[in-house]
């Protein structure tokens, strides 16, 4: 390694003191499992402080089209599962006990640590509910 590139892997180092020396050239968000937006954010600092260079970012603002509207319709309809608390006072029950919980950095509570270590493993299976009209 040069100068220029070991002091990137510094950087690096700073960030995600887990990886070892041959990893860092490899380092990308897909093969690192802390790097979150966060860790991207520390990683820019970081070499932007180490070069003494500002970084410029594009940052565009896509639209996120993910749906998180809830509905247990089908559910209700296929599984007869009928819950018996809204989801409205699962949320203020979660809120309510958030200061309960000490271990928020536990990669089980990040959906993206789960489905990448699900991913690693292989295919699973995939699995589909009936419609309502009872095929599939």
């Amino acid at each position: 390694m040069d100068d220029r590139q070991m002091r990137l892997a510094e950087c690096f180092l700073a960030v995600f003191p887990e990886l070892n020396t041959d990893e860092i050239t490899e380092a990308n968000s897909d093969s690192v499992q802390n790097w979150d937006s966060v860790a991207g954010v520390a990683l820019l600092a970081a070499v932007e402080e180490e070069f003494g260079k500002k970084i410029a970012l594009d940052i565009r603002h896509i639209r996120d089209a993910r749906n998180y509207k809830v509905s247990i319709e089908r559910a209700n309809t296929i599984l007869s599962f009928h819950p018996h608390h809204s989801v409205k006072s699962i949320v203020r029950n979660l809120i309510n006990n958030m200061d309960k919980c000490s271990d928020w950095d536990n990669p089980n509570y990040y959906n993206i640590h789960v489905f990448k270590a699900l991913e690693s493993k292989g295919p699973v299976g995939v699995y589909a509910l009936p419609d309502a009209a009872g095929g599939h």
